[in-house]
């Protein structure tokens, strides 16, 4: 739904907030797009309130809009006529939370399926931990096990360069680092026992921090952050203690 632009400045403020469902105060060098963006995709109309500071009677209505909602900065957005907040505060509200183009049905599931993936580890580094024949084959597992996830992390990247997904850093960028996770796993897998795991575990640890920095741009993916975390913490746990253990 395309947004209404026409200027409200002759209306009261109040009168303008509730100018439509959505109402976005900006400056003339407000970057907005992340939310209008996510609103047109959803068809939620709203109204584009452009302040142009070098305008006394912009700056006097500023100052309103300032003691109205006590936030010092622009954009401001309401909702109904509610304040929200800024950007991100926006992008976490209830009316676009799950408006990002993934179902949430999709979270639990994907929840499910990383944290399950933290079993091989946790086995094959139980399995090293036990005096056993098998601590041989365990360890080498566990490596190869490190490297294909490792190489997932990185496809990662090129999936959502596909689908034109917004990140801090340029495609190019993107795209290279989606590489380099699959050739540290095949590096780790040629080096001698032990120092394939420490390899793979600072492969984990790299990618989870340029992954946190990645995705900062999107609040509502706050809590795939969170389970990349969780699910990095486990890995690197993992990989070092084999390595400790079957040294």
């Amino acid at each position: 739904m395309a947004p209404d632009n026409t200027p409200h400045h002759s209306a009261t403020l109040e009168e303008t907030i509730r100018a439509s469902r959505v109402v976005v105060f900006v400056s003339n060098l407000t970057d907005a797009r992340p939310v209008t963006q996510r609103l047109e995709a959803a068809g939620i109309p709203f109204h584009l309130e452009v302040m142009g500071m070098g305008v006394p009677a912009m700056r006097r209505r500023f100052q309103e809009l300032e003691a109205r909602t006590a936030w010092p900065t622009l954009p401001q957005v309401f909702v109904d006529g509610h304040f929200v907040g800024g950007i991100e505060e926006t992008l976490v509200h209830p009316l676009l939370a799950g408006r990002s183009g993934l179902p949430e049905r999709i979270r639990p599931l994907a929840q499910g399926l990383g944290y399950g993936g933290l079993i091989p580890f946790a086995l094959l580094a139980g399995v090293l931990a036990m005096d056993s024949a098998w601590q041989g084959a365990a360890r080498e597992l566990l490596a190869a096990y490190g490297a294909v996830i490792l190489s997932f992390l990185g496809a990662v990247h090129w999936g959502r360069v596909i689908a034109g997904a917004r990140a801090r850093f340029a495609i190019g960028t993107q795209l290279i680092v989606g590489v380099l996770p699959a050739l540290v796993a095949w590096v780790a897998l040629a080096l001698p026992a032990n120092g394939d795991l420490w390899l793979l575990a600072g492969g984990f640890a790299a990618m989870w921090s340029f992954d946190q920095a990645a995705w900062q741009p999107q609040p509502e993916l706050h809590w795939y952050r969170q389970l990349r975390t969780h699910l990095s913490i486990g890995a690197v746990l993992a990989l070092i203690l084999g390595s400790l253990l079957a040294g």
